[in-house]
């Protein structure tokens, strides 16, 4: 099933030819997080060992964009491994209200599946994933390859692996541990028994201290700085007993174990070891939580990077040794960016506002009745849901031309509002013609027919709607959440730096080329070098 609409493009795809390197025996995608391209330079001069790597062995395109508007986990990643933009892959956000069922759901959440170590548990499998991604492309072509993919977040790790992986692994935020479903095996493999048993986990309980001395933080506000989680200064202690495991999300250390984990699954399974190229995507999950927590500009950025360029640094030294220099490619992007604190946008001079979802609910709220009152219909017939925008659920007696009506009216009244660039209905959205909008592109390729929401809106740069008191958020069309990191090293790959634009779709086309393998005709991505081209 995977393989219908498979076509053969040879070079003209990227594919191997008789002068092409051969496929690397592994293809490693790693996925940091919320990861801002600016990430990479910023602390350039401090790190010393994977990020230093990348920045001097690495192809990098330096202007590397999501081409969406709607800038969720759920969304880049799906848009990383799949070649397509979440209008056709189906996964428009991390969760969405399905026209369908008329619930809000989860992009992975599976009420079909259970958890293979708790069967009381529900699962998680890739079953509104609409599209095949990069492993099953990779297992049509060569069944005998393998395809894993961990991270601390479900949807990372579910929609990553595709629909037919070996095997796709989460953390159990309750117990500290990783675990699947019962959609993609039977029991767990010994390895995975024997690393649960080992508890490495539980090695971090003396909390979060900087790595480097304090005076050296020059690339960073001051620690607690204004609109930063509490406690905003270091060092971060945990709780004890269970409650641990959940605060370790918003710590590198949750990191660091993933990469324990992947390092487990490497000798495990011994990826890499035969001619048959396998495929592992691992998902650096708490660097988003850090970012969530403190802003990008924080004392904690800083310091998750300056571990993280450690934890590559392993990682690769890791991949050396099992697989061999010459035997590995890997790449690194991100699923969105991150917006900066609203506090600090001010401090920079830069206009920036929190909205509390109250002040952004009532007046909306308000509208609807006054459109409802026009149309003749009770003011209960309608549901208010926000989920990627606004929803109507409307009841039954709610005609389709009245739900246009509706939509039409809520949205002149929400264009009014001084937060609120600009809004587009799901009519606008289903209709071909042009509305010669800025960001219309962008919007039309997160929309889907039967998830989008009936009013997607497009607030003010710099401001943070549906804001608590402290952190920050993504999911905006604007460039601190667009622009991301895409780099190429290993296999085949040469040091390079393109200015050019180039968008993550084109990630799983470029990934299928060096494994030379066939991608499904279509895509929205393209294939693009993983070396500078040589002069002719």
């Amino acid at each position: 099933m995977i393989a219908a609409g498979l076509i053969l493009c040879a070079a003209s795809c990227g594919l191997p030819t008789p002068d092409s390197p051969e496929p690397p025996r592994l293809v490693v995608l790693v996925i940091v997080d919320q990861m801002r391209a600016d990430f990479l330079t910023r602390f350039a001069e401090r790190y010393q060992a994977g990020l230093a790597r990348l920045l001097a062995d690495g192809m990098i395109y330096e202007n590397a964009h999501h081409a969406h508007a709607l800038t969720w986990t759920g969304a880049g990643h799906a848009a990383l491994v799949a070649g397509v933009h979440p209008s056709r892959s189906g996964i428009i956000g991390n969760s969405w209200w399905e026209r369908g069922e008329r619930a809000r759901v989860g992009a992975v959440a599976d009420p079909a599946t259970r958890r293979l170590d708790r069967a009381d548990r529900p699962g998680a499998s890739p079953f509104r994933l609409r599209v095949s991604t990069l492993g099953d492309w990779l297992k049509a072509a060569r069944p005998d390859s393998q395809v894993w993919t961990v991270a601390i977040k479900d949807r990372s790790a579910v929609i990553t692996g595709g629909l037919h992986p070996d095997g796709s692994f989460w953390y159990d935020f309750e117990d500290g541990r990783f675990v699947t479903s019962d959609y993609y095996m039977d029991e767990q493999p010994a390895w995975v028994v024997a690393f649960d048993a080992a508890r490495s986990i539980d090695r971090f309980r003396d909390g979060w201290q900087l790595l480097r001395d304090e005076e050296t933080y020059k690339r960073s506000n001051e620690d607690a700085a204004d609109g930063e989680s509490e406690p905003a200064v270091f060092p971060h202690l945990f709780s004890d007993g269970s409650a641990y495991y959940r605060e370790l999300f918003a710590t590198p250390f949750g990191d660091r174990f993933t990469f324990d984990f992947v390092h487990a699954l490497i000798e495990g399974q011994q990826l890499g070891a035969d001619e048959a190229s396998d495929l592992l995507i691992v998902g650096a999950s708490s660097a988003d939580e850090v970012g969530h927590e403190y802003g990008p500009s924080s004392r904690e950025i800083e310091d998750y990077y300056l571990r993280l360029d450690l934890m590559l640094g392993e990682f690769f030294e890791q991949l050396d040794a099992a697989v061999g220099r010459d035997g590995w490619l890997l790449a690194l992007s991100s699923d969105h960016g991150i917006l900066p604190l609203p506090e600090d946008s001010r401090h920079n001079g830069v206009p920036a506002e929190r909205h509390r979802r109250e002040t952004l609910l009532e007046p909306t709220r308000a509208a609807l009745d006054a459109a409802l009152d026009r149309e003749g219909l009770n003011r209960d017939s309608v549901n208010l849901v926000y989920a990627n925008g606004w929803v109507l659920d409307t009841a039954p007696e709610v005609s389709p031309e009245q739900r246009t009506r509706l939509r039409r009216d809520l949205a002149t009244a929400l264009r009014d509002d001084p937060r609120i660039e600009d809004v587009f209905t799901w009519d606008e959205m289903m209709s071909d013609v042009p509305l010669g909008r800025p960001y219309e592109a962008e919007f039309r390729r997160s929309f889907d027919t039967g998830r989008s929401a009936d009013l997607m809106l497009r607030f003010h740069e710099f401001d943070l709607p549906f804001a608590g008191t402290h952190g920050t958020n993504h999911g905006s069309v604007y460039t601190y959440d667009t622009h991301v990191p895409m780099i190429f090293l290993g296999a085949g790959t040469r040091p390079g730096r393109v200015d050019a634009p180039v968008w993550t779709v084109d990630m799983a086309p470029t990934l299928a080329a060096r494994l030379g393998i066939e991608a499904p005709a279509g895509l929205d991505g393209s294939v693009r070098p993983v070396s500078p081209e040589r002069p002719r």
